[in-house]
């Protein structure tokens, strides 16, 4: 395997020298660490190697998007940089032993696996049975440090809100007779790992606290499509007895140390690393994968696999738990194996593995903008300092209470060498930088002063109960020692003295064996009365303390709902003085048109009745005809010959029936408006001008073929008037005029409220006679305007109608003198 030529050093890019920051005892930076996978035979490469032990050197492969560039190498630096060759044993020690460390010592901890698919990521924290992966080693190394510190299971039962209770013996043993009615109970196979070959870690700590006991459980879960699902749940049928599949959680923030969690989530207590093992292979197997064109079983989700430390008391006998949920503490390592980010060009992924993939992308694109965020809001003041994005997806959300100060952050960047997953590779080498520069508060580890325990409690009740079966206690035991003389060089060299110095040495350690129980049991005898005393004060002073809290809490629980209730009021108040202004500009509004309207009215009234009475004082007023036939047009109508003089009515030696001679016609008159009123005059185009009696004349007007919204929204005009023609029956012209007044509307447009219709009707004479005959009255039941009526009577006669009247208003009749 050949690496390829490195280029010139001016051509080679490094990341920049950053200032260091001063030492801050409060916080520590997220430590990120890489690991490079070997070549596969397949692949061509490498394009990354290790210089160092901190340092990884990225060079751009022929190809790439780099190659070419002035800056073809990149060299990135590591908390620790692990080779191809690096085993897992090396990756544990260095990464996760520290966390499972601080897990015993009750610290939380969070390992990430980060990395483009198919770099290793499941290998790193699984790995095999024979060469086992970080994950299995924790559980080893914490089984190994609590092996005889282990409580009885299901001493400690988890409430489903992230927390837990103490059962007493009895409780615990009738909880396990429950779940495991048969005493050798045989394992289902599809999750046994008994014939497993596996190679156990064999790491212990030795300063775990013996004055304590601990309980263990684990729960695996998932995030797929940015929804969660519990790997440990078993399968419940629905009502017709058929699978229901899997169903997604709920995330849930806890009311008294406001972290999230999953609500309902499985956790198994286990007692062995062999059973957390078997609970890791039943979710593994339920956890969803696919074959895709870059890797064969390829993650299509995050797992994380959560284990959770109970560690309580012992009481003051220093035989069994302290019932006390207070003095409960509980640490939590969480394990996760990131789904690996993809590229749709290179997966060619369709359907369902495209959208999978689209979720995967964006929730470590979230991740990524969270990282940003907090490494930006730590040089800015409290008022500066951007939001957070935890909700935008649910890892980052699950896990927000870690990058607040809850626990250590670690992550470790698996990485590629092939020349095809270059690109990708600087992605993550980017993401890789801006972790590192993420600083997160400093855990604490949680303390026992639990006033009235004494230490060492553990070991002398063991002695005592050595004691009483008649058993010497041994000296690891003991929280004293006893020293016996050695025995002399030679054995035939004062073997009497030897012996008797034996006798007296074991008559004296018996003596003071029996002191030693004689004073501990009056020890014992005190310190139970002193206990029960402090106990009783101590219960006292804390019942005080909590109701003073809980009274505190309702104290200020009451203060904010008065608040809030006082804003609502508020809300309520002005919300009500903005109705009643808004229902008493309405009634101004409505009034103001109702007396717009009816002056509207009063003024047509008038205007009418002024054109009526110059129509009286002008024209002789002369016998009404008979009311129009039922199928006549209510409104007004006149008639005129399209020919401006009729025979034998414009006869100058005749005298016609306004008593002059002359012209027999009668005069047009034009119908005059308010001098402050304009019209606007829709004529639609290919109107015909007409010459009809009664024709009106706008002076005030603006004529249009098509109105524009602008004519219908002006404030200038205040009447309108549409001009309407068509062919009647016997091919004559019949026009309409619709006229109505412009009205605002409430939604701030305009509205014509129609209140006038004219119809102007022409009759063609088909011939002309010399002489008029008298005019007859119309018969009710004659068709109106039909071709046997007279041409001078049809001539002769005019009408008008007014809105709202079924009969004619006036009358006007022009008749000649035989």
């Amino acid at each position: 395997m050949s690496y390829p030529k490195t280029p010139s050093k001016s051509a080679s890019h490094k990341t920049p020298h950053k200032t260091p920051r001063r030492p801050n005892a409060a916080r520590e930076e997220v430590q990120v660490f890489g690991r490079l996978r070997p070549l596969r035979s397949s692949e061509n490469g490498p394009c990354v190697r290790v210089v160092g032990k901190t340092d990884m050197v990225l060079v751009a492969p022929e190809g790439s998007s780099q190659y070419g560039r002035k800056a073809q190498q990149h060299q990135h630096s590591f908390q620790r940089a692990f080779g191809a060759g690096s085993s897992q044993k090396e990756v544990f020690e260095e990464i996760g032993l520290p966390l499972v460390q601080d897990l015993l010592n009750t610290k939380n901890g969070l390992l990430f696996a980060y990395g483009i698919t198919g770099s290793g990521k499941t290998h790193t924290m699984t790995g095999e049975p024979q060469d086992p992966g970080i994950l299995p080693r924790c559980l080893d190394v914490i089984f190994n440090s609590i092996q005889h510190l282990q409580a009885k299971k299901y001493t400690f039962m988890s409430n489903g809100k992230n927390s837990f209770e103490i059962n007493t013996e009895a409780q615990a043993e009738r909880e396990r007779r429950r779940l495991y009615p048969g005493r050798n109970r045989r394992r289902h196979e599809e999750t046994s790992v008994a014939d497993t070959v596996r190679i156990p870690d064999s790491i212990v700590f030795d300063d775990v606290d013996p004055d304590s006991v601990y309980g263990v459980v684990v729960s695996f879960v998932e995030i797929f499509n940015d929804y969660v699902f519990d790997l440990l749940e078993d399968a419940k049928p629905d009502k017709d007895m058929r699978d229901k599949g899997p169903q997604s959680k709920r995330m849930r923030e806890d009311t008294g140390r406001h972290q999230m969690y999953v609500s309902d989530v499985t956790e198994v207590p286990v007692t062995s690393t062999e059973e957390a093992y078997e609970q890791l292979v039943k979710g593994q197997k339920k956890r969803r994968v696919a074959h895709t064109q870059l890797n064969h079983e390829s993650s299509r989700s995050h797992s994380i696999f959560n284990i959770r430390l109970i560690r309580a008391p012992l009481d003051e006998a220093g035989k069994s738990v302290l019932l006390n949920a207070d003095y409960l503490r509980v640490s939590q390592l969480s394990l996760v194996d990131l789904a690996g980010s993809e590229r749709a060009v290179r997966t060619q992924n369709v359907g369902e593995r495209l959208r999978e993939a689209g979720n995967i992308n964006q929730s470590l694109m979230v991740l990524r903008t969270c990282l940003e965020c907090l490494r930006d809001n730590q040089n800015k003041p409290p008022e500066q300092q951007k939001i957070v994005p935890y909700r935008d997806s649910k890892i980052t959300q699950l896990f927000k209470n870690f990058f607040e100060g809850d626990g250590k952050v670690r992550m470790i960047i698996c990485c590629s060498s092939s020349n095809s997953d270059f690109d990708e590779m600087l992605h993550v080498m980017k993401f890789a930088e801006v972790t590192q520069e993420v600083t997160v508060a400093r855990s604490q580890a949680v303390k026992f002063d639990i006033p009235g325990l004494a230490a060492g409690r553990r070991q002398i009740n063991n002695a005592l109960e050595a004691m009483a079966d008649g058993r010497a206690p041994s000296s690891d035991s003991l929280p004293f020692s006893v020293e016996v003389a050695p025995a002399p060089d030679s054995p035939y060299t004062g073997f009497a003295t030897f012996i008797d110095t034996f006798e007296g040495q074991t008559t004296q350690f018996e003596a003071g064996c029996q002191y030693v129980v004689r004073g501990m049991d009056a020890f014992k005898s005190a310190l139970i009365q002193a206990m029960g005393a402090m106990t009783s004060n101590d219960a006292l002073a804390r019942a005080n303390e909590n109701l003073e809290r809980i009274n505190q809490d309702l104290v200020y629980k009451v203060d904010d709902r008065d608040q809030k209730l006082n804003h609502l009021i508020q809300i309520v108040k002005s919300n009500s003085a903005e109705e009643e202004k808004r229902r008493v500009r309405h009634e101004q509004r409505h009034e103001q048109a109702m007396h717009d309207a009816e002056e509207e009215r009063r003024r047509a009234r008038k205007e009418e009745e002024h054109r009526l009475a110059l129509l009286e004082n002008t024209v002789p007023q002369t016998s009404m005809p008979e009311p129009m036939a039922t199928g006549m047009s209510p409104m007004a109508t006149a008639m005129s010959p399209r020919s401006p003089q009729v025979a034998g009515i414009d006869s100058p030696d005749k005298e016609n029936a306004f008593g002059h001679g002359g012209s027999g016609a009668a005069p047009l008159y034009t119908r005059k408006r308010r001098s402050d009123e304009k019209w606007l005059e829709h004529k639609p185009e290919g109107t015909l001008q007409t010459d009809t009696v009664l024709q009106p004349k706008l002076k005030k007007s603006k004529t249009v073929t098509i109105p524009k919204k602008s004519d219908m929204t002006s404030k200038n005009y205040g009447r309108y008037m549409l001009h309407h023609q068509e062919e009647d029956s016997i091919g004559e012209v019949k026009e309409q005029l619709f006229k109505g007044a412009m009205m605002k509307t409430r939604g701030g447009g305009m509205s014509v409220q129609f209140t006038d219709v004219e119809t102007l009707q022409q009759r063609r004479p088909e011939q002309l006679r010399s002489e008029c005959s008298p005019v007859k009255p119309l018969e009710p039941t004659a068709p109106a305007l039909e071709a046997d009526v007279d041409v001078p009577e049809r001539c002769a006669t005019a009408f008008e109608g007014r809105p709202g009247m079924m009969t004619p208003s006036v009358a006007h009749r022009v008749t000649s003198g035989r």
